[in-house]
């Protein structure tokens, strides 16, 4: 979101989209009997459904540092915008 905001603010409500959709895909694939191949489009997919699931790591720890890299350059983006 960050990264959005900080390079591309006209286009910040693909983001709000995006988080819409993987809400619904989150909570409603069982209820609407989705296919395996949309359900891979949301980010909350690979992360575990902890207790019920046991962690997996390296799926967690791999969207934590994209999610950390993505905010440090919407960061930058951030510093170079001028904010009159």
């Amino acid at each position: 979101m960050s990264l959005c905001f900080g390079w591309l603010p006209q286009l910040s409500g693909v983001v709000y989209g995006y988080l819409g959709y993987s809400f619904v895909l989150a909570y409603f694939q069982s209820l609407l009997h989705l296919p395996k191949w949309l359900v891979k489009t949301s980010a909350f997919h690979f992360l575990a459904n902890y207790p019920l699931h046991a962690i997996r790591w390296l799926p967690s720890l791999l969207v934590g540092l994209l999610g950390l890299s993505f905010i440090l350059i919407g960061w930058l983006g951030f510093r170079k915008r001028d904010l009159r």
